[in-house]
């Protein structure tokens, strides 16, 4: 989610390659944005969210609330 008047862009990388986006911008309190990828990942591999390149995100909350979520499977069970 991002701060009011301001905005965020961030990426999802794997092993450094680009998967995914997101963005949000508001002129009111704050926006959230979405997006979902599945995503075949092996021992070893390097799974990432980052800031966008050459753009300052400003996410909402503090550095003890989450608003990200992720899933994952193993062996065809949910961990």
């Amino acid at each position: 989610m991002s701060r009011q008047n301001e905005e965020i862009w961030q990426d999802l990388r794997v092993n450094g390659h680009y998967v995914c986006s997101i963005y949000a911008s508001t002129d009111y309190e704050w926006a959230d944005a979405g997006n979902t990828a599945i995503l075949h990942l092996y021992n070893g591999d390097n799974l990432r969210v980052v800031g966008h390149e050459g753009l300052e995100n400003h996410l909402y909350g503090t550095s003890d609330q989450i608003f990200t979520t992720f899933f994952w499977c193993s062996d065809n069970k949910w961990l």
